[in-house]
This record gives structure tokens, C-alpha cells and sequence, in this order.
């Protein structure tokens, strides 16, 4: 899941967490966007779709007092105390953003697709190295081993070229085209398979990723970012249950795959305060993960909105997967062409 990063007392260690959209997930901006009034919150300069770490790590510290409860002394060493008393000391919590792996697109023929691009890969290469996973103890040579036998099946089930074209939203791929799509995406899938939990109904989602997933040029990618997202218009009703405002609100959909780095350092409890030794940080975060299955995060959550299946990547998992991109080379997906 990580590896020590620094040397000495102060050691931080890094968890590479997997977020995969149960549920419709509103992260707002707080600002209208063209015809959209809440649109979803997006990288400015990719238009890509992003969590706010603060929203991770608001989300991270309920669930840690619904769980454990609001006096447990594991809450303060990780995030902090209260706000009123925030300037005693800091969490050991390190939380960065969600970044998009794969996004559900609607396609022909169905039942839907998962697409990603070469941006995408890259950044979760240079994120995983970052984060310590491509030396992670075990060995490099047996991640690469791994990362071989894997790229090996991969290269066996290639699909064959194919006649019809596929449409993903208003967004073609040719017959001619199609072929190099999926093999990108499966060769992709190597490095995505690890933020999906490997045991229960999640192996099959796993598996359906690595049938349904196709690498786009980066413009596609981004295009479909934008056009796939849902677009619902709501109403306020007043006590006549007639309508007094009327707004359009954008939701990522249901089967989104998002990745975060959470580094976890050392407590920052002050000697002889109340949660001095509570825990140590990285060992309350890793019991924290396990407690803790789902995640709610962002707005309409008594309609149901923002649950996510949360799951800390192996870090044997994520090694084979740094290998296999560095000896593999991301796909660009270049060529294939929208309408």
C-alpha cells in the first residue's frame, strides 16, 4: 500500500486509494457553467473531472467519527482537532486530490464502455512512483515478472479487427480503428485493475473493465468527460406544490474509477496533550480503510448521491503495475477519430 519515503523519526509512508462511484456524485463549484446552473467540479486546463481533497478528506474524518465515534483519539491524530482548536496542531493526514482512471460512457453496441487516454495513464504512472509503489519491497524483478506474464495474456487475447464501428455518446470509433482501442485498453487495465477491491462482486467488476475498456486520443477523452456526465433539471415546490425555482445540476454517473494519493507522516500531537499516543497514524489509517468500506461525499445525499466503494491498492499490485507501464509504454490511441 506504500513504503517509508523519507528517513529517520519523521518517516512518511504513502496509500494509493481506489474510488469507484456506487451512485450519481455531485462535487460542485458553487458557480453556473453555460446552460448547466451546478456543473461538477473539473481541472481547469484539462476539463477532467477531479475530487477536492477537501472533500476526500471531509468525507474520510466523518466516516472516522461515525465509525469510531466523536471522542476517539484517533480522529485528532490523523485530521486535526476541531476547528475551533485547529491551530494546536496538524493532522498526519496528507490527502490529495481524485483524479479520474476510467469513465463510463454509454455506447453502441451497449450495454456501456469504460474509456481512459494516455494522459491519464501517464499521470497515474508518475503518481505511483511518487508515491513509492514502484520499489516496493518484494522485489522489482518479480513485479516485473508479473507485469511480463501479464502483458504476455494481455498480448494473447488481443482482439481481432472488426467491420462495424462503435459510438460512445455522439463520439465514433471505425472498424479500422476499434482494434487499437481495445488492445490499449487492455493493455491499460493492468494498471487500473488494482484500485478495485479483488474480492466479491468487485472481481467481476474488474473483469468487465478489462472486456469494456478502450484507450481514446486525449481530446476524446476529455470531450467525453463533458458530453457523458448527467444533466437532471430539479425544482424547488413551495407548500401549494407549485414551482418556485427550476435548475439544471450536472452528476458524474455511477461507475466512475477515481484514484488518490493519501500520505500519512508522523503525529503531530503535542508530548502530554490528551490524544498524545493515541495511535500510531499509519496504522489508525490503514484500520480506518478497513472500517470503512464506503464513502459519502458532495451534496443530495438524502437522495441517495455521492457513495463510493473505497479500497487502498496493493502495494504488490501497484509495483507489477509501475513495472508493466514502464516496460509496456502507455498507448497513445492516436488516430482514432470523433464526428
Amino acid at each position: 500500500m506504500g513504503r517509508d519515503q523519507s528517513r529517520g523519526c519523521n518517516s512518511v509512508t504513502a496509500r494509493v486509494i481506489g474510488l469507484y462511484t456506487e451512485t450519481l456524485l455531485h462535487l460542485g463549484t458553487g458557480q453556473s457553467a453555460g446552460d448547466v446552473d451546478l456543473p461538477v467540479q473539473r481541472e481547469r486546463h484539462t476539463g477532467y473531472p477531479v475530487i477536492p481533497a477537501s472533500s476526500l478528506k471531509g468525507s474520510l474524518r466523518d466516516a472516522a467519527r461515525n465509525r469510531w465515534g466523536p471522542s476517539d483519539g484517533r480522529i485528532a491524530v490523523l485530521f486535526g482537532p476541531e476547528t475551533q482548536s485547529a491551530d494546536l496542531h496538524a493532522g498526519a493526514l496528507s490527502v490529495g486530490e481524485g483524479h479520474i482512471a476510467a469513465f463510463p460512457v454509454r455506447s453502441i453496441p451497449g450495454p456501456f464502455r469504460w474509456v481512459t487516454c494516455a494522459t491519464v495513464l501517464s499521470r497515474l504512472a508518475r503518481d505511483l512512483g511518487a508515491a513509492g509503489a514502484l520499489l516496493a519491497p518484494g522485489g522489482a524483478a518479480g513485479a516485473a515478472g508479473a507485469a511480463g506474464a501479464a502483458g504476455a495474456a494481455g498480448a494473447a487475447a488481443a482482439p481481432a479487427p472488426v467491420a462495424r464501428t462503435m459510438v460512445l455518446e455522439d463520439y465514433e470509433i471505425s472498424g479500422q480503428e476499434l482494434p487499437r482501442a481495445m488492445t490499449g485498453g487492455r493493455r491499460a487495465w493492468g494498471q487500473l485493475a488494482p484500485l478495485l477491491p479483488p474480492e466479491g462482486p468487485y472481481a467481476a467488476v474488474a473483469h468487465d473493465l478489462g472486456e469494456r475498456l478502450l484507450l481514446v486520443p486525449d481530446k476524446g477523452f476529455e470531450y467525453l468527460c463533458r458530453a457523458a456526465t448527467e444533466v437532471a433539471a430539479r425544482v424547488a415546490l413551495n407548500e401549494h406544490k407549485t414551482s418556485e425555482n427550476l435548475w439544471f445540476e450536472e452528476a458524474l454517473p455511477r461507475d466512475c474509477l477515481f484514484y488518490a494519493i493519501i500520505r500519512v507522516g508522523p503525529s503531530h500531537v503535542p508530548p502530554g496533550a490528551r490524544d498524545a499516543g493515541a495511535a500510531d497514524p499509519a496504522r489508525a489509517f490503514d484500520d480506518l480503510l478497513q472500517d470503512v468500506p464506503y464513502l459519502q461525499m458532495g451534496g443530495n445525499e438524502t437522495v441517495g448521491q455521492g457513495w463510493c466503494r473505497i479500497v487502498a491498492a496493493p502495494q504488490a499490485a501497484l509495483a507489477a503495475a509501475s513495472v508493466a507501464a514502464a516496460l509496456t509504454g502507455s498507448p497513445t490511441g492516436e488516430g482514432v477519430a470523433a464526428r
